[in-house]
């Protein structure tokens, strides 16, 4: 058996190897059970806030949605504006009865 471990410290580390890679081995943050996204991520040294709960971190993801709203509906506004002059302009061309397939 080449490449299998043959000692007592081999086999551990064989064994914890895909433990360790492993989507169980993603540091968690021990309150909200999220997952850290810091490098060097210590919980016991971060303690000045607390971190956001799920419901306060949805909270704050809908805030930034509905903030995006009058963006939204400006671009909607433009996109209707452009689609009524192509079609005042397709009118205008006596093709009103083709289909935009067909003009091309």
């Amino acid at each position: 058996f080449k490449g299998m471990a043959t000692t007592a410290k081999g086999w551990r580390t064989y064994l914890l190897r895909p433990k360790m890679s492993g989507p169980e081995s993603v540091l968690r943050e021990p309150l909200t059970n999220l997952q850290a996204k810091r490098r060097g991520y210590n919980p016991n040294l971060a303690r000045s806030e607390w971190p956001l709960t799920r419901a306060e971190a949805a909270r704050d993801y809908i805030g930034m949605l509905e903030d995006n709203v009058p963006y939204i509906a400006c671009l909607e506004r433009q996109s209707e504006a452009a689609w009524r002059g192509l079609l005042h302009h397709l009118a205008s061309h006596e093709i009103d009865g083709y289909t935009l397939s067909e003009i091309r």
